[in-house]
C-alpha cells in the first residue's frame, strides 16, 4: 500500500502481537544480548525486495535499540503456507509473517491478535485511512488481524463496439463477473473474437 515502511514499522511495533510468536516469550530486553531479534517469513528471495525490506528494518532499529535485530526468512511460495502452520504449530511462529489466503483460517483459530488498537495508538498512523473493502478479509468482529500490504487496483476496458455488435450492454460502474462472463460468451458467440480478456 501506500505507507510500506510506516507500515512495516507500526507493525514491527506490534510483532508481539502478530503472531503470538517468541518475541513474547523472550527475556526483558535490557541489555544487547538479551534484546529482542525479530523473525519474518515472506515468500521472496528476489535481492531488491530483501534489500528493501533490510533498509527498512535497519531504519526501525535505529529508533528502537531494544530491537537487536531483525531477519527475513525466505520460504519457497509453493510451501509457504505449509511451512508457516508448521512453525506456528510446533511453538516456532515468527514474529510477523506474509499471508495470503492464509489468514482467515489463521484469523479463526485465533493464531492472531488483534492490531487495530495498536495501529490506531500509533503517533501519525491514519487507522481511519484504510478501506473497509481491503481490510474486511483479514477482519472479524471489528478488529483487523492482518494489514493488507497491497492494495493493487483493478481496471475493466470495455470495448462498446465489440459489445454493441454483439448487442450486449455493461455498465463499469456496476457490473459483477458474471456480467462480464455472460457478455463475453455473446461476444464470443456472435463474433468469433474473446469476450474479455
Amino acid at each position: 500500500m501506500f505507507r510500506t515502511r510506516k507500515a512495516l514499522g507500526a507493525l514491527a511495533a506490534t510483532t508481539a502481537l502478530t503472531l503470538g510468536a517468541a518475541a513474547c516469550s523472550g527475556p526483558a530486553a535490557d541489555s544487547q544480548d538479551t534484546a529482542t531479534q525479530l523473525r519474518m517469513t515472506v515468500w521472496t528471495s528476489d535481492e531488491a525486495q530483501l534489500k528493501l525490506l533490510n533498509s527498512i528494518a535497519d531504519a526501525y532499529r535505529a529508533d528502537h535499540p531494544d530491537v537487536a535485530g531483525i531477519t527475513f526468512e525466505s520460504l519457497p511460495f509453493a510451501d509457504y503456507n505449509t511451512t508457516l502452520t508448521t512453525q506456528i504449530a510446533g511453538g516456532n511462529a515468527p514474529d510477523l509473517a506474509w499471508m495470503g489466503d492464509l489468514s482467515s483460517d489463521l484469523i479463526a483459530s485465533d493464531a492472531l491478535l488483534g492490531l487495530t488498537d495498536t495501529l490506531k495508538a500509533t503517533p501519525g498512523w491514519k487507522y481511519d485511512d484504510l478501506l473497509g473493502s481491503v481490510t474486511a478479509e483479514f477482519s472479524r468482529d471489528g478488529t483487523l488481524y492482518a494489514y493488507p500490504f497491497s492494495n493493487s487496483p483493478y481496471a475493466l476496458y470495455v470495448n462498446t463496439d465489440l459489445l454493441a455488435e454483439a448487442g450486449q450492454e455493461i455498465d463499469p460502474a456496476t457490473a459483477t463477473w458474471d456480467q462480464v462472463a455472460a457478455a463475453g460468451a455473446a461476444v464470443n458467440d456472435k463474433t468469433g473474437k474473446a469476450g474479455f480478456v
